[in-house]
């Protein structure tokens, strides 16, 4: 289950004892999420146009940033903007549905980046099973939901049931049937204290 610790943790950072290479960076990436995550709640609690027009508007500017970031840094891992930096990265790839290439990279950049400890498991596989999704293919982990005909919350196909629970273990989710729908994207926690803990 994704817990609200993952987010607002005081970290060591990348390296422990160290602190992240670029804080002005991990900062930017801070402020960027935590405005996606105040208009999600908007958009979902007063569901309106403007709400919804004001969410795409600022997802395709924080995916342009991440562009630009991913273009002359690489990916923005622990090193460079600590592990709330990188989960801010990781937040607006996340969210940057407009954007598919862009997900599609950011997935294959924080592959080679937690197999160096640079990011968080957790991270890869709600970007490979959002991507499985924008692709039409199966979820790998199951973390993706979606709305079917009558609005319920359903869970988007997920490919080798038996062995989903086992994959969500290695990663540090609890099995499927464990808790609320915790890992849909619009119940997220906050990115709390954005800039005042960097």
């Amino acid at each position: 289950m994704w817990r609200e610790s993952h987010l607002i943790r005081k970290p060591s950072d990348g390296v422990p004892g160290k602190p992240p290479l670029r804080p002005d960076l991990a900062e930017l990436l801070l402020v960027s999420a935590h405005q996606v995550q105040l208009l999600l709640q908007l958009a979902h609690h007063h569901p309106a146009a403007a709400w919804d027009t004001a969410l795409a508007t600022c997802t395709a500017g924080n995916a342009q940033v991440l562009r630009c970031l991913i273009g002359e840094f690489g990916w923005p891992g622990h090193r460079l903007v600590g592990e709330r930096g990188g989960t801010a990265a990781w937040m607006i790839a996340q969210h940057a549905v407009t954007d598919p290439d862009l997900q599609r990279q950011a997935r294959e950049l924080v592959v080679r980046a937690v197999a160096i400890g640079d990011a968080d498991p957790l991270h890869l596989a709600h970007l490979t099973d959002r991507c499985c999704v924008i692709d039409g293919e199966p979820q790998v982990y199951g973390t993706q939901y979606g709305r079917d005909g009558s609005g319920a919350t359903v869970l988007h196909p997920v490919r080798d049931l038996d062995g989903l629970d086992e994959r969500r273990a290695a990663v540090g989710l609890e099995p499927l049937g464990s808790g609320p729908l915790t890992d849909s994207p619009l119940h997220l926690p906050h990115l709390i204290e954005a800039s005042a803990r960097t």
